[in-house]
Protein backbone atom coordinates (compact mmCIF):
# COMPACT_ATOMS: atom_id res chain seq x y z
CA UNK A 1 0.00 0.00 0.00
CA UNK A 2 1.10 3.46 -0.78
CA UNK A 3 1.27 5.88 1.95
CA UNK A 4 -0.49 9.58 1.18
CA UNK A 5 -0.87 12.66 2.87
CA UNK A 6 -2.52 12.78 5.95
CA UNK A 7 -2.75 11.61 9.31
CA UNK A 8 -1.28 8.93 10.72
CA UNK A 9 -2.83 6.78 13.43
CA UNK A 10 0.00 7.46 15.55
CA UNK A 11 -1.05 11.12 15.60
CA UNK A 12 -4.07 10.18 17.16
CA UNK A 13 -2.79 8.03 19.81
CA UNK A 14 -0.28 10.46 20.79
CA UNK A 15 -3.38 13.17 21.20
CA UNK A 16 -5.33 10.17 23.31
CA UNK A 17 -2.37 9.80 25.69
CA UNK A 18 -2.53 13.35 26.78
CA UNK A 19 -6.14 13.97 26.27
CA UNK A 20 -8.36 14.34 29.62
CA UNK A 21 -9.24 10.55 29.46
CA UNK A 22 -6.30 9.92 31.64
CA UNK A 23 -5.58 6.35 30.55
CA UNK A 24 -3.92 4.18 32.44
CA UNK A 25 -0.52 3.17 31.84
CA UNK A 26 -1.55 -0.49 31.26
CA UNK A 27 -4.41 1.08 28.72
CA UNK A 28 -1.73 2.89 26.52
CA UNK A 29 0.66 -0.53 26.32
CA UNK A 30 -2.59 -2.52 25.11
CA UNK A 31 -3.19 0.83 22.67
CA UNK A 32 0.49 0.73 22.17
CA UNK A 33 0.62 -2.48 20.39
CA UNK A 34 -2.73 -2.23 18.21
CA UNK A 35 -1.05 0.53 16.90
CA UNK A 36 1.69 -0.84 16.06
CA UNK A 37 -0.25 -3.84 14.28
CA UNK A 38 -2.33 -1.42 12.43
CA UNK A 39 1.27 0.01 11.48
CA UNK A 40 2.56 -3.48 10.25
CA UNK A 41 -1.13 -4.10 8.09
CA UNK A 42 -1.30 -1.10 6.77
CA UNK A 43 2.36 0.03 5.98
CA UNK A 44 1.48 2.90 8.15
CA UNK A 45 -1.09 4.47 6.05
CA UNK A 46 -2.55 8.12 6.59
CA UNK A 47 -6.27 7.48 8.20
CA UNK A 48 -7.65 9.40 5.47
CA UNK A 49 -6.58 6.61 2.84
CA UNK A 50 -8.42 4.10 4.99
CA UNK A 51 -11.08 2.13 3.19
CA UNK A 52 -14.27 -0.66 4.44
CA UNK A 53 -12.19 -2.97 2.77
CA UNK A 54 -8.77 -2.52 4.15
CA UNK A 55 -10.70 -2.67 7.80
CA UNK A 56 -12.53 -6.24 6.73
CA UNK A 57 -8.93 -7.38 5.46
CA UNK A 58 -7.32 -5.99 8.89
CA UNK A 59 -9.81 -8.44 11.24
CA UNK A 60 -9.03 -10.98 9.48
CA UNK A 61 -5.34 -10.84 9.31
CA UNK A 62 -5.14 -10.12 12.91
CA UNK A 63 -7.32 -13.73 13.55
CA UNK A 64 -4.42 -15.13 11.20
CA UNK A 65 -1.59 -13.91 13.68
CA UNK A 66 -3.65 -14.01 17.31
CA UNK A 67 -3.97 -17.10 19.17
CA UNK A 68 -6.92 -15.78 20.61
CA UNK A 69 -10.13 -14.54 19.45
CA UNK A 70 -10.37 -12.40 22.31
CA UNK A 71 -6.83 -11.01 21.38
CA UNK A 72 -7.79 -9.65 17.83
CA UNK A 73 -10.99 -8.43 18.77
CA UNK A 74 -9.47 -6.15 21.35
CA UNK A 75 -6.80 -5.42 18.99
CA UNK A 76 -9.71 -4.13 16.53
CA UNK A 77 -11.29 -2.45 18.93
CA UNK A 78 -8.87 -0.32 20.10
CA UNK A 79 -8.17 0.93 16.80
CA UNK A 80 -11.65 1.54 16.23
CA UNK A 81 -11.69 3.56 19.49
CA UNK A 82 -9.21 5.78 18.08
CA UNK A 83 -10.85 6.14 14.60
CA UNK A 84 -13.44 7.05 16.36
CA UNK A 85 -11.56 9.81 18.36
CA UNK A 86 -10.10 11.18 14.85
CA UNK A 87 -13.80 11.89 13.44
CA UNK A 88 -15.29 15.48 14.08
CA UNK A 89 -18.08 13.67 16.22
CA UNK A 90 -15.10 12.15 18.28
CA UNK A 91 -13.54 15.84 18.49
CA UNK A 92 -10.61 16.07 16.20
CA UNK A 93 -12.40 16.06 13.11
CA UNK A 94 -9.64 14.33 10.86
CA UNK A 95 -12.59 12.18 9.10
CA UNK A 96 -15.89 12.82 8.49
CA UNK A 97 -16.86 8.93 9.88
CA UNK A 98 -15.10 5.88 10.88
CA UNK A 99 -14.51 3.94 7.93
CA UNK A 100 -13.92 0.44 9.79
CA UNK A 101 -16.61 1.08 12.35
CA UNK A 102 -19.46 -1.43 10.62
CA UNK A 103 -16.10 -4.44 11.43
CA UNK A 104 -16.13 -6.68 14.06
CA UNK A 105 -14.19 -9.78 15.35
CA UNK A 106 -16.85 -12.66 16.77
CA UNK A 107 -15.67 -14.06 19.86
CA UNK A 108 -17.10 -17.83 19.90
CA UNK A 109 -17.93 -18.01 23.62
CA UNK A 110 -15.73 -21.08 24.77
CA UNK A 111 -17.66 -22.93 28.25
CA UNK A 112 -14.48 -23.08 30.78
CA UNK A 113 -16.82 -24.87 33.32
CA UNK A 114 -17.16 -28.59 33.75
CA UNK A 115 -19.25 -30.20 35.96
CA UNK A 116 -18.45 -31.28 39.25
CA UNK A 117 -17.10 -34.83 39.39
CA UNK A 118 -17.33 -37.74 41.46
CA UNK A 119 -14.43 -37.18 44.12
CA UNK A 120 -14.62 -33.59 44.39
CA UNK A 121 -18.55 -33.76 45.43
CA UNK A 122 -17.58 -36.12 47.93
CA UNK A 123 -14.81 -34.04 49.14
CA UNK A 124 -17.07 -31.05 49.39
CA UNK A 125 -19.93 -32.50 51.53
CA UNK A 126 -17.94 -34.62 53.78
CA UNK A 127 -17.14 -32.19 56.16
CA UNK A 128 -18.45 -31.39 59.81
CA UNK A 129 -21.13 -29.49 58.40
CA UNK A 130 -22.64 -31.92 56.33
CA UNK A 131 -21.64 -34.65 58.59
CA UNK A 132 -23.38 -33.02 61.70
CA UNK A 133 -24.46 -29.71 61.04
CA UNK A 134 -21.98 -27.73 62.38
CA UNK A 135 -22.44 -24.18 60.53
CA UNK A 136 -19.43 -21.87 59.95
CA UNK A 137 -18.64 -19.32 62.57
CA UNK A 138 -18.39 -16.73 59.60
CA UNK A 139 -20.95 -13.66 58.90
CA UNK A 140 -20.10 -14.43 55.31
CA UNK A 141 -21.03 -17.84 55.60
CA UNK A 142 -24.67 -16.61 56.01
CA UNK A 143 -25.59 -19.13 58.94
CA UNK A 144 -27.85 -22.19 57.65
CA UNK A 145 -27.17 -20.84 54.20
CA UNK A 146 -23.91 -22.80 54.14
CA UNK A 147 -25.60 -25.85 54.93
CA UNK A 148 -29.14 -25.80 52.75
CA UNK A 149 -27.82 -23.11 49.85
CA UNK A 150 -24.90 -25.44 48.16
CA UNK A 151 -27.31 -29.10 48.93
CA UNK A 152 -30.30 -26.73 46.56
CA UNK A 153 -27.73 -25.50 44.12
CA UNK A 154 -26.83 -29.43 43.64
CA UNK A 155 -30.01 -30.27 43.45
CA UNK A 156 -32.25 -27.55 41.63
CA UNK A 157 -29.06 -26.29 39.10
CA UNK A 158 -30.62 -22.82 40.76
CA UNK A 159 -27.88 -19.83 40.81
CA UNK A 160 -26.22 -18.83 43.82
CA UNK A 161 -28.29 -15.30 44.12
CA UNK A 162 -31.67 -16.99 43.27
CA UNK A 163 -31.05 -18.97 46.32
CA UNK A 164 -29.87 -16.74 49.07
CA UNK A 165 -32.88 -14.38 48.08
CA UNK A 166 -35.29 -16.48 48.42
CA UNK A 167 -38.04 -15.72 50.86
CA UNK A 168 -40.83 -18.20 52.73
CA UNK A 169 -43.03 -16.89 50.61
CA UNK A 170 -41.38 -18.26 47.85
CA UNK A 171 -42.21 -21.81 49.08
CA UNK A 172 -45.71 -23.33 48.90
CA UNK A 173 -46.70 -27.24 49.85
CA UNK A 174 -49.66 -28.51 47.23
CA UNK A 175 -50.30 -31.99 49.16
CA UNK A 176 -47.52 -33.95 47.17
CA UNK A 177 -44.42 -32.06 48.26
CA UNK A 178 -43.37 -28.16 48.25
CA UNK A 179 -42.72 -25.99 45.31
CA UNK A 180 -40.05 -23.44 45.15
CA UNK A 181 -40.97 -20.15 42.82
CA UNK A 182 -37.92 -18.53 41.75
CA UNK A 183 -39.18 -14.89 41.01
CA UNK A 184 -38.23 -11.35 40.37
CA UNK A 185 -41.16 -9.81 42.40
CA UNK A 186 -40.62 -7.54 44.92
CA UNK A 187 -39.88 -8.44 48.66
CA UNK A 188 -41.65 -6.43 51.49
CA UNK A 189 -40.38 -3.02 51.93
CA UNK A 190 -41.04 -2.84 55.41
CA UNK A 191 -39.38 -6.07 56.55
CA UNK A 192 -36.60 -4.46 55.27
CA UNK A 193 -36.29 -7.06 51.62
CA UNK A 194 -34.69 -6.18 48.05
CA UNK A 195 -36.17 -6.79 44.70
CA UNK A 196 -35.04 -10.18 44.50
CA UNK A 197 -34.18 -10.70 40.67
CA UNK A 198 -33.29 -13.58 38.12
CA UNK A 199 -30.77 -12.95 35.39
CA UNK A 200 -33.45 -13.23 32.62
CA UNK A 201 -37.26 -13.51 32.31
CA UNK A 202 -36.68 -17.20 31.41
CA UNK A 203 -35.35 -17.55 35.07
CA UNK A 204 -38.64 -17.31 36.37
CA UNK A 205 -40.10 -20.79 37.44
CA UNK A 206 -41.71 -22.88 39.59
CA UNK A 207 -40.33 -26.24 40.54
CA UNK A 208 -40.45 -29.01 42.89
CA UNK A 209 -38.64 -29.42 46.10
CA UNK A 210 -36.33 -32.75 45.31
CA UNK A 211 -37.21 -35.28 47.57
CA UNK A 212 -33.68 -35.47 48.85
CA UNK A 213 -33.69 -31.93 50.19
CA UNK A 214 -37.08 -33.33 51.83
CA UNK A 215 -35.60 -36.44 53.10
CA UNK A 216 -32.16 -33.91 54.39
CA UNK A 217 -34.73 -32.23 56.37
CA UNK A 218 -35.44 -29.08 54.41
CA UNK A 219 -39.09 -28.71 54.79
CA UNK A 220 -38.44 -28.18 58.53
CA UNK A 221 -36.04 -25.45 58.00
CA UNK A 222 -38.91 -23.96 56.61
CA UNK A 223 -41.23 -24.45 58.74
CA UNK A 224 -38.76 -23.02 61.61
CA UNK A 225 -37.71 -20.22 60.22
CA UNK A 226 -41.60 -19.04 59.00
CA UNK A 227 -42.45 -19.71 62.78
CA UNK A 228 -39.60 -17.53 63.74
CA UNK A 229 -41.19 -14.48 61.66
CA UNK A 230 -38.96 -14.54 59.06
CA UNK A 231 -39.49 -13.52 55.49
CA UNK A 232 -36.18 -14.16 53.78
CA UNK A 233 -35.47 -17.85 54.08
CA UNK A 234 -31.59 -17.39 55.23
CA UNK A 235 -32.35 -14.40 57.37
CA UNK A 236 -28.55 -14.04 58.39
CA UNK A 237 -27.22 -13.77 54.56
CA UNK A 238 -25.75 -11.08 54.56
CA UNK A 239 -26.84 -8.26 52.11
CA UNK A 240 -25.18 -5.74 50.41
CA UNK A 241 -26.99 -2.56 49.28
CA UNK A 242 -27.69 -2.48 45.53
CA UNK A 243 -25.75 -5.67 44.87
CA UNK A 244 -27.00 -9.14 44.38
CA UNK A 245 -27.92 -11.45 46.91
CA UNK A 246 -25.41 -14.01 47.72
CA UNK A 247 -21.80 -11.89 47.25
CA UNK A 248 -20.40 -12.23 50.73
CA UNK A 249 -21.40 -15.85 50.93
CA UNK A 250 -19.70 -16.45 47.07
CA UNK A 251 -16.45 -15.13 49.08
CA UNK A 252 -17.16 -17.94 51.63
CA UNK A 253 -17.41 -21.17 49.94
CA UNK A 254 -14.34 -20.12 48.12
CA UNK A 255 -12.91 -20.48 51.17
CA UNK A 256 -14.81 -23.18 52.40
CA UNK A 257 -14.59 -25.42 48.94
CA UNK A 258 -10.93 -24.61 49.09
CA UNK A 259 -10.16 -26.05 52.13
CA UNK A 260 -12.06 -29.38 51.31
CA UNK A 261 -9.27 -29.79 48.58
CA UNK A 262 -11.14 -28.65 45.43
CA UNK A 263 -8.36 -25.86 44.13
CA UNK A 264 -9.62 -25.57 40.77
CA UNK A 265 -10.91 -22.58 39.43
CA UNK A 266 -13.85 -23.61 36.95
CA UNK A 267 -14.92 -25.74 40.16
CA UNK A 268 -17.21 -23.61 41.35
CA UNK A 269 -20.80 -23.02 42.78
CA UNK A 270 -21.79 -22.29 39.16
CA UNK A 271 -20.88 -25.27 38.07
CA UNK A 272 -23.81 -27.10 40.36
CA UNK A 273 -25.90 -25.92 37.21
CA UNK A 274 -23.72 -28.04 34.41
CA UNK A 275 -23.55 -30.64 37.27
CA UNK A 276 -27.58 -30.47 37.63
CA UNK A 277 -27.97 -30.63 34.03
CA UNK A 278 -25.16 -33.30 32.95
CA UNK A 279 -26.91 -35.61 35.80
CA UNK A 280 -30.32 -35.31 34.10
CA UNK A 281 -29.47 -35.47 30.80
CA UNK A 282 -28.25 -38.58 31.42
CA UNK A 283 -31.04 -40.10 33.04
CA UNK A 284 -32.94 -38.94 29.82
CA UNK A 285 -34.55 -36.33 30.79
CA UNK A 286 -35.39 -34.30 27.53
CA UNK A 287 -33.38 -31.29 27.00
CA UNK A 288 -36.44 -28.59 27.13
CA UNK A 289 -36.82 -30.24 30.59
CA UNK A 290 -33.64 -29.73 31.76
CA UNK A 291 -33.54 -25.89 30.80
CA UNK A 292 -36.79 -25.06 32.45
CA UNK A 293 -35.98 -26.90 35.80
CA UNK A 294 -32.60 -24.93 35.78
CA UNK A 295 -33.51 -21.77 34.41
CA UNK A 296 -31.70 -21.77 31.00
CA UNK A 297 -33.10 -20.58 27.83
CA UNK A 298 -34.58 -23.43 26.07
CA UNK A 299 -31.74 -25.44 23.79
CA UNK A 300 -34.23 -27.97 22.54
CA UNK A 301 -37.45 -27.77 20.03
CA UNK A 302 -40.25 -26.77 21.75
CA UNK A 303 -40.47 -25.12 25.11
CA UNK A 304 -40.52 -26.71 28.57
CA UNK A 305 -43.05 -23.94 30.02
CA UNK A 306 -45.79 -26.48 28.62
CA UNK A 307 -45.06 -28.54 31.71
CA UNK A 308 -47.74 -26.93 33.91
CA UNK A 309 -48.39 -30.45 36.15
CA UNK A 310 -46.11 -30.39 39.22
CA UNK A 311 -46.40 -34.23 39.83
CA UNK A 312 -44.64 -34.76 36.19
CA UNK A 313 -41.80 -32.20 37.05
CA UNK A 314 -41.90 -33.76 39.97
CA UNK A 315 -40.81 -37.63 38.90
CA UNK A 316 -38.68 -36.33 36.32
CA UNK A 317 -36.95 -34.00 38.52
CA UNK A 318 -36.42 -36.89 40.90
CA UNK A 319 -33.95 -38.66 38.39
CA UNK A 320 -31.68 -36.15 39.25
CA UNK A 321 -29.42 -38.30 41.74
CA UNK A 322 -25.79 -38.44 43.47
CA UNK A 323 -25.29 -41.85 44.43
CA UNK A 324 -21.95 -40.92 45.53
CA UNK A 325 -23.10 -39.24 48.03
CA UNK A 326 -24.28 -40.66 51.49
CA UNK A 327 -25.57 -37.63 53.17
CA UNK A 328 -26.74 -38.32 56.91
CA UNK A 329 -30.08 -36.39 58.01
CA UNK A 330 -28.47 -33.65 60.25
CA UNK A 331 -31.71 -31.04 60.74
CA UNK A 332 -34.43 -32.35 62.65
CA UNK A 333 -36.06 -28.68 63.07
CA UNK A 334 -34.31 -26.07 65.75
CA UNK A 335 -34.62 -22.75 65.88
CA UNK A 336 -32.91 -20.54 63.23
CA UNK A 337 -34.16 -16.75 64.43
Amino acid sequence: MTPTAGHKLRDVFNRWKVSGDNPSAGTIRKKEIAVRLYEQFTGDAPIESLTPEMGDAFAGWLLTRCKAEKTAKDHLDAVKSLLNRATKQGGLGWLPENPWQAWRVKVRKVNTRKPWCAEDLVKLFDSPLFRSYELPSSPSAGGAAAYWVPLLGLFTGARQSELCQLRTADIEADGEGLVLFITSERGDEEDGTDATSTKTEVSKRRIPVHPELLRLGFGDYWEDVRRAGHKLLFPAVQRAAGRPAGEYFSDWFLIYRRAQGITKRWVDFHAFRHTASTRLTDAGVSDTVVDYLTGHASSGRGSARTYKHMQELRGLQAKLAYPELRLPRVYYGRDEA
